[in-house]
């Protein structure tokens, strides 16, 4: 690691699932102590308009050639020149949409600085996980004994990841679909649950779109594989502790009309 050189301070900070109607009051008063604040998505119009009121110096890529490149470059490109900022002293702010450690951008950033020798302090915002806690809590005891979070493809690989007495959240299902590994994740589903338990695709709400709910079953989850949208994921209630030991043919029974 490189020793810092200069004496700047970086924060990584989330503006949340809603964006700015998440903000935290914390946030809020970091970004308003930078000298400038890096984003670095390709719909920086829009949230520069989000942030205009607030009288942030927001520093965007504006360029067509910068989102062209993969992510790791992009990733280089404003870590770079975020550095270069820190290293002369100056407090830098860098945002991005939900948890900044949480399936984001932030994390990386963060990595970068790190390894030039920069610390940075991370504020966070609520995720796609606390929308989905909020928006399922009218569902009967789907958190009542725990839950576990997983990105859809690690499920493939690591069947028991598929913990049925408590619910598992599988996150960025859209992936699976994008790589054509959804039939093995479905396989998975399949082994996991009685084929008519009940099974919730979810995207929250993000400022652009409303909340979404679907309702399926473990054995009808292939079939929705033409409805899953972007950033959507899957909530996969845990199966009461009665049920669990029994036949197939004594679940169905269990389960029926569930």
């Amino acid at each position: 690691m490189r020793k810092k050189t200069g004496t700047g301070q970086l924060f990584i900070c989330g503006l949340g699932v809603n964006r700015v109607k998440d903000m935290t009051l914390q946030t809020l008063k970091a970004l308003r102590s930078c000298d400038a604040v890096y984003y670095m998505h390709g719909d920086w119009r829009a949230v520069r308009e989000l942030l205009r009121p607030l009288a942030l110096k927001l520093k965007c890529f504006e360029d067509e050639k910068f989102y062209a490149l993969p992510n790791s470059e992009r990733v280089e490109t404003a870590g770079r020149e975020i550095c270069g900022e820190l290293e002369k002293g100056k407090t830098i702010g860098y945002v991005t949409y939900g948890n900044p450690m949480l399936l984001s951008d932030g994390s990386s950033i963060l990595g970068y600085c790190r390894e030039k020798g920069h610390r940075g302090l991370v504020i966070t915002a609520p995720s796609s996980i606390d929308s989905i806690l909020g928006l399922m809590t009218d569902q009967y005891e789907i958190f009542s004994r725990g839950f576990h979070v997983y990105h859809a493809e690690m499920i493939i690989g690591r069947p028991e990841s598929l913990t049925t007495a408590a619910t598992v959240i599988a996150l960025c299902v859209d992936d699976c679909i994008a790589r054509k590994t959804f039939a093995g994740f479905c396989a998975q589903v399949e082994a996991a649950y009685p084929a008519n338990h009940r099974i919730y695709a979810v995207r929250c709400e993000d400022g652009a779109s409303g909340n979404a709910v679907l309702t399926t079953t473990a054995g009808g989850l292939r079939k929705m594989e033409s409805r899953i949208s972007y950033m959507m994921s899957l909530v996969l209630p845990c199966i009461e502790p009665a049920a669990r030991g029994l036949t197939p043919k004594r679940r169905r029974q269990l389960f029926k009309g569930r």
